[in-house]
C-alpha cells in the first residue's frame, strides 16, 4: 500500500529556495516495512511513480497495490492499460471507498514513527505541536531572507543563518534514507509477532524476511531488470543540453548522443536515491540516451598512451631535480674558501700497528683547537 504525506518542515529546494516536500512511501501490508519511498520536489513530479519504482528496484513486484484513490494524472500512471506501471508488471490495484480510507491508519502511525520525529530535528519545524512565536521568528527571517535572494541582494547575517538552519536536499534525503533504515531495521514493532529464535517482537524487515521464506503464497520473487526500471516513471525537469552534457541538481551528466541537442529542451529524468545516471528523453518522450555521472572525464587516451605519457612526466621530474641538485652543488663550491694546493700526504698518514695492519688518519687538528685532545690528536703525536 501507499500514501503521501506533506513534510512538516521547510526544505532547501536544489535551486536554492525553501519548500516543504511531499514524502510518499510504499508499505509491505504485512510486516509494516517500507520497501519504498520518493521526495517529490514539486507538485507535478510522479512520487507514486517514483516510489513504486524504487521498492522495486530492491524487492520482487507484489501481488497487489492497495491506495486510497486512484484517480486524475497519477492513476492514469498507475492503471492505464499497456502503458501503467501496475499493468505492464502484472500487479493488481486495489483501491478503497472515497472518504473511508482503510490503510490511512497503518500509514498514519508510520508518519508518527518516521517523519514526524525527524522533522522535529530541524529549526524549521512547522507541526501543530510547534511553538507559536519559535514558528513566528522562523517563519518572517526565512521569508525576509528569501525575498532578499530572489532580488539578488546581498544575504545579512541573521538572514544567512535563516537560510542554513534550513536542511538542504541532499541532508534531507539522507537523514529520511537513515530514519527509514532505523525503522525497518531495529524498530520492534509491538503489532508483529514475537520472533521465535530472539523472543522478542520482530523488526518490520525481519518480519518481512521471515513471511517471505516462510509463506507459500508468494510467486513473485525476482527484482524487475535494470532495463525493465530504466523505464518506469521518474520524476523529470526540463534541461537544455550543452556540448552534450546536461546539469541537474549541481551533478553533470554526459552522453554523445546529447551532442545532436545543444540549444534544444530535453526531459531529463531521474532517480533521487541514485545519481549515477539519468535518462534523457525528447519533449514527445522518446528516449536519448542515459547520460552518465561525468561521463565527460572518461580517459580520452588508451592505458598504453597514458603509460607513455606518465613515464615522460617522470623522467621529466627527475631530470629537473637533478638539475636542481646541481645548481645546489655548483653554490656551495663557489661559497667555500680557497685552500692553495698542498702536497698529498695520503700515504704517508697510514700507521702501522704492532700487528702489521694500517690505521688511516685524519687530516692534522688545527692549532687554534680548544678543548680535550682527541684520538686523532694523539695519532698525530705519535706520527710526529
Amino acid at each position: 500500500m501507499g500514501d503521501g504525506h506533506s513534510f512538516k518542515a521547510k526544505i532547501r529546494h536544489p535551486m536554492g529556495y525553501l519548500f516543504t516536500p511531499e514524502v510518499t512511501m510504499i508499505v509491505d501490508g504485512c510486516s509494516g516495512a517500507v520497501v519504498g519511498w520518493s521526495v517529490a520536489l514539486s507538485e507535478t513530479a510522479v512520487a507514486v511513480a517514483d516510489a513504486l519504482r524504487h521498492g522495486m528496484t530492491h524487492f520482487p513486484p507484489p501481488l497487489g497495490y492497495y491506495s486510497d484513490n486512484g484517480s486524475g494524472e497519477t492513476g492514469d500512471m498507475l492503471d492505464k492499460e499497456t502503458t501503467g506501471i501496475l499493468p505492464r508488471i502484472g500487479i493488481e490495484h486495489f483501491t478503497g471507498i472515497p472518504g473511508n480510507p482503510q490503510g490511512r491508519g497503518k500509514i498514519e502511525r508510520l508518519w508518527q514513527t518516521i517523519t514526524i520525529p525527524l522533522a522535529k530535528q530541524y529549526a524549521t519545524y512547522q507541526g501543530k505541536d510547534a511553538d507559536a512565536e519559535t514558528l513566528r521568528k522562523v517563519s518572517n527571517a526565512l521569508a525576509s531572507a528569501q525575498k532578499v535572494q530572489k532580488k539578488g541582494k546581498e544575504l545579512s547575517k541573521a538572514q544567512e543563518a535563516a537560510l542554513s538552519a534550513a536542511p538542504t536536499w541532499a541532508q534531507f534525503i539522507a537523514d529520511l534514507e537513515e530514519a527509514v533504515r532505523r525503522y525497518n531495521f531495529e524498530h520492534e514493532h509491538r503489532s508483529l509477532p514475537k520472533n521465535p529464535e530472539a523472543g522478542r517482537h520482530f523488526t518490520p524487515m525481519k518480519y518481512y524476511e521471515y513471511r517471505m521464506e516462510t509463506d507459500g503464497m508468494r510467486v513473485k520473487t525476482d527484482v524487475l531488470s535494470p532495463l525493465e526500471l530504466d523505464f518506469m516513471y521518474r520524476p523529470e525537469e526540463e534541461r537544455i543540453p550543452d556540448r552534450g552534457a546536461v546539469s541537474l541538481h549541481n551533478n553533470t551528466y554526459f552522453h554523445q548522443e546529447l551532442l545532436d541537442y545543444s540549444g534544444q529542451k530535453v526531459r531529463v529524468a531521474y532517480d533521487i536515491h541514485d545519481a549515477d545516471h539519468v535518462i534523457v528523453k525528447d519533449m514527445q518522450g522518446k528516449v536519448i540516451c542515459k547520460a552518465v555521472f561525468n561521463g565527460n572525464k572518461r580517459a580520452a587516451f588508451a592505458e598504453t598512451r597514458m603509460e607513455q605519457l606518465a613515464e615522460r612526466r617522470r623522467k621529466g621530474q627527475a631530470k629537473r631535480l637533478q638539475d636542481k641538485m646541481d645548481l645546489i652543488e655548483a653554490q656551495r663550491q663557489s661559497a667555500a674558501p680557497i685552500i692553495e694546493q698542498q702536497p698529498d700526504f695520503g700515504e704517508f698518514l697510514k700507521l702501522e700497528t704492532e700487528s702489521g695492519g694500517l690505521v688511516e688518519v685524519e687530516n692534522r687538528p688545527s692549532e687554534s683547537g680548544r678543548g680535550k685532545k682527541k684520538l686523532r690528536d694523539f695519532l698525530w703525536e705519535d706520527a710526529g
